[in-house]
């Protein structure tokens, strides 16, 4: 900064300031120098603006690049990338991880009885179930209308994924009270792949997965189904239905 009104006599650009009570803001500041007839600086002039409502502008703009608005679950290109770096790091340790694409069963007809405001009550309770079933460190996103991802990483064993699918499958199947105080029920279909047993690279776990969580549709849904390359005849697919 001071070399560049040294050399320009002028300067702009973003601080942080104190306001009297103690809070930090982000402010604009602009820096001119004041000259004399001879061109000897005097002194400066420096005005600054606060930035505050700008910057939450900005701040929520790069968030809803990345965050669904509704459930505040990532969106499918933060997934994208989350699984992009997840895959990275499994080849690098030698470790697995876990896709899991979950659909809604019976969404639409909550949606179609009690109307959106009702569904997108319904979305949020999902979502908040979901994160109840993994740690911290895994993702849950939010990729369609009632379709949502969970990714597991650095897990030891397939079951470890089963047993996730199986809590999601539990919490899911559990009534959720609307905001009218009507209770409604949904289920869910999922479908899991996994790294590296079924797919090397994030294009293939996503294909696969979404066939697995098709298959579980197809055989009836409310359940989940691990993916294998037998999927393709159904009669060959294997279903954990759950009891």
């Amino acid at each position: 900064m001071w070399r560049e009104l040294m050399q320009q006599h002028s300067w702009q650009g973003e601080i942080w300031n104190t306001r009297k009570n103690g809070e930090e803001f982000p402010c604009w500041q602009s820096i001119t120098a004041v000259c004399d007839e001879a061109g000897v600086v005097t002194n400066y002039v420096a005005t600054h603006t606060d930035i505050t409502l700008r910057k939450a502008a900005e701040d929520e703009v790069k968030r809803l690049a990345f965050f669904d608005p509704l459930t505040n679950l990532p969106n499918r290109r933060l997934l994208t990338d989350r699984l992009h770096q997840a895959v990275a790091h499994a080849k690098r340790d030698s470790s697995q991880l876990a896709l899991i694409f979950v659909d809604l069963d019976k969404f639409k007809p909550v949606n179609d009885k009690h109307g959106h405001a009702a569904g997108d009550q319904l979305l949020q309770s999902v979502a908040h179930r979901l994160r109840t079933c993994v740690r911290e460190s895994d993702t849950v996103a939010r990729v369609g209308g009632d379709e949502f991802v969970v990714l597991l990483d650095g897990i030891n064993h397939t079951h470890d994924a089963m047993q996730v699918a199986e809590k999601i499958h539990a919490v899911l199947l559990e009534p959720f009270r609307l905001a009218s105080g009507q209770s409604v029920h949904i289920s869910s279909s999922a479908g899991i792949a996994m790294y590296p047993a079924h797919g090397q690279d994030e294009a293939t776990l996503s294909r696969h997965a979404d066939a697995a969580m098709y298959a579980a549709k197809a055989a009836g849904r409310d359940q989940y189904v691990v993916y294998q390359e037998a999927m393709e005849r159904p009669a060959e697919v294997a279903v954990h239905q759950q009891n």
